[in-house]
This record gives structure tokens, sequence and C-alpha cells, in this order.
């Protein structure tokens, strides 16, 4: 029976930004911002190499079969000429040196550009599996974890508890009656002529024309 073959390690020479070479495998199939792309290096020579997931094995030989899947609907792009090739060299598969780097190394180390090398430093990242792996790594390692339902709930009761306790009707009453007598105290003078005023007012024979 056929068997459905994946692939992993998706490597190529430029990639259109936007289309990586990655997404060519993704499994998505897409009219825009998927699959693998090349603008503006069109006319050049590109390469994309891919390697199965798993190690194969068919006695007697066996029949590969490629789907190749042009979604995108311009209509004014479409496959240049190109041609696919398959091997049984050892893990990674690349595609090897591009000429570009190859005249890069043909110059002393000490006597390359800034350019040259960040090229150089380029090309290593993007061709180890391993490397490329580590920002995403690095990434889903630096977002926050989520909060402990146990934290969250501690913090509940510590914001109950650093709210003021309500003061009870007594005890105000027994505030405002320890302010007045406060105030009381203060203005001797006052108090005493508010008390003498009111007992005059309460004497039947101080009021004789009422």
């Amino acid at each position: 029976a056929p068997v459905k073959l994946s692939f992993e390690n998706a490597l190529a020479t430029f990639s259109q930004k936007g289309y990586p070479v990655a997404s060519a495998i993704d499994g998505k199939v897409a009219p825009t911002n998927n699959g693998w792309a090349i603008a503006p290096q069109m006319g050049k020579p590109h390469v994309a190499s891919f390697q199965t997931k798993q190690d194969l094995s068919f006695k007697g030989g066996s029949e590969l079969t490629f789907t190749l899947k042009q979604e995108f609907q311009s209509g004014q792009h479409s496959l240049g000429r190109f041609r696919l090739a398959v091997t049984d060299a050892p893990r990674p598969v690349n595609f090897g040196i591009s000429s570009e780097v190859k005249s890069i190394f043909a110059v002393a180390g000490d006597k390359r550009s800034p350019q040259q090398r960040k090229k150089l430093s380029d090309i290593f990242k993007n061709s180890n599996p391993e490397r490329i792996k580590l920002p995403k790594t690095l990434a889903e390692a630096r977002k926050p974890l989520p909060t402990d339902p146990k934290i969250k709930e501690l913090q509940g009761v510590v914001a109950l508890a650093q709210k003021p306790v309500p003061v009870s009707s007594r005890i105000a009453r027994l505030r405002r009656a320890m302010d007045l007598s406060k105030g009381q105290l203060g203005k001797k003078r006052l108090i005493g002529a508010q008390d003498i005023a009111w007992a005059l007012i309460n004497t039947p024979s101080f009021l004789f024309n009422r």
C-alpha cells in the first residue's frame, strides 16, 4: 500500500520574506502567505532540500511520487525550470555550499568584510537544525508562567485582610463624645458661659416676664 512521507529540516539558499522554505512542508494549503518563494531573486539558481522524518527501507525497490501544489492565485507566478533529486546520504541532508559561500571561504579570514562574516554566520545558523530550534525554545522559556491558582487565592485573602475593619455604631458614638469632651476642655470659658445661660433659661424666677 502507498506510504505517505513527512518531511523536516527544510533548507534553502534563499527565501522570500513571509514565505520561508519551512512553510512548504508545514501541511498547510493556503492561497497566500504560505509556501516557498524566492522574490526578488528570480532568474537565479536556488535550491531547497528536505529530509524524511523517519528512515525508510523498501525491499526490492519502490516508486516515489511527488506532488507539488501551486496555490498562489495571482496568475503571474508559476514554477520555473526545476528538477527533483533524492539521496540516501546520512542525516542531516543539506544542499552543500553555494558559490557565494565558496567565494567567501576563498578570502583569508582576517580579510573578510563584516558583511561576509555575517553571511557565513547566518548560513551556519540556518543550516543547523538544532540551532534553528534554539530561538523558538528561548522564546517559549521567556513567556511568563501562568498564575498559580493557589497564589491567586492567597492574594485575594491578603487584599481582604488589608481592608479597614468597619467601626461599629457604638464605638463611633463614643469617639464622637470623646472628641466633643476634648473640645469642651479646650474652651472652658465658652462652656462656662453656655452652662450659666442654660441655667438661667431653666430658672422660673429668672423668667418672670414670660
